[in-house]
């Protein structure tokens, strides 16, 4: 019968159920006070530690799709070209794209093997490979302004590159002439707030009823791994501002 009760996933409930009804107090089935508590102890320590083993297997997830949306084969085959018309015009602006290349793939496989928190310069270094990239796809069509005013605290890996992957694809993209992304980070009292702004067309979080996979995941990582919140304001033709806020 213990067994049983250990085996059942609404086991909580039944042992709730049978003390309340007095059913172990009848012939049928007796135990002691003592232990029917340590029962419901090993049985709130079982169920709470599977709910942790299905968060850790969430964020897993949540982070291998984040990864893997980061492999654009039109983005890559665009860096490539871009570095491949540089090196007859400019060899060392394509050696140092070419580097620029390397370390974006490198963050990417990285970010597989990062479970914790990790440093938001290492973050930073990432997206700047990124945007430097973009820069030599659009030209003059695309300019980044960089305003960190604190970098010393943690994030999730991954956090930033698909809010600026929208701000880029979706915003200044689609805008004819180009345009400006502007990421900050600052520290508050109670806060390290990050914001990402752009000038563009603007971009829709929700699509159908449901948040495109980039934003829902980091939303998803943020809430489960430090308590961080991501709000977003969008205006059709105006631009887009998502600001990412972890609590201290």
């Amino acid at each position: 019968m213990k067994k049983a009760i250990l085996n059942n996933k609404n086991s909580l409930l039944i042992l709730v159920f049978l003390i309340s009804s007095n059913v172990f107090a009848s012939n049928n089935f007796i135990l002691d006070i003592p232990e029917i508590y340590i029962l419901i102890i090993i049985v709130i320590y079982s169920l709470l530690l599977n709910e942790i083993r299905q968060r850790e297997l969430d964020l897993i997830k949540s982070r291998d799709a984040i990864m893997l949306s980061q492999i654009q084969p039109h983005f890559m085959f665009n860096s490539l070209t871009a570095i491949a018309m540089l090196c007859d015009k400019d060899s060392e602006i394509a050696k140092k794209m070419t580097l620029e290349f390397s370390q974006y793939l490198r963050g990417n496989l990285d970010s597989l093997s990062e479970s914790d928190l990790i440093p938001f310069e290492q973050e930073l270094k990432h997206i700047e490979a990124y945007l430097n990239l973009e820069k030599a796809i659009y030209g003059k069509g695309l300019n980044v302004i960089y305003d960190i005013q604190n970098s010393d605290f943690k994030l999730p890996v991954l956090t930033l590159q698909p809010i600026i992957e929208n701000a880029v694809k979706h915003g200044i993209g689609r805008r004819e002439g180009g345009g400006t992304v502007m990421v900050s980070a600052k520290e508050t009292d109670k806060a390290f707030i990050m914001i990402v702004t752009d000038n563009g067309l603007g971009f829709e979080a929700v699509e159908n009823g449901h948040k495109c996979i980039g934003i829902k995941n980091v939303t998803y990582r943020l809430s489960v791994m430090c308590g961080g919140t991501l709000a977003i304001e969008s205006n059709p033709g105006l631009g887009s501002t998502v600001t990412i806020t972890l609590p201290k």
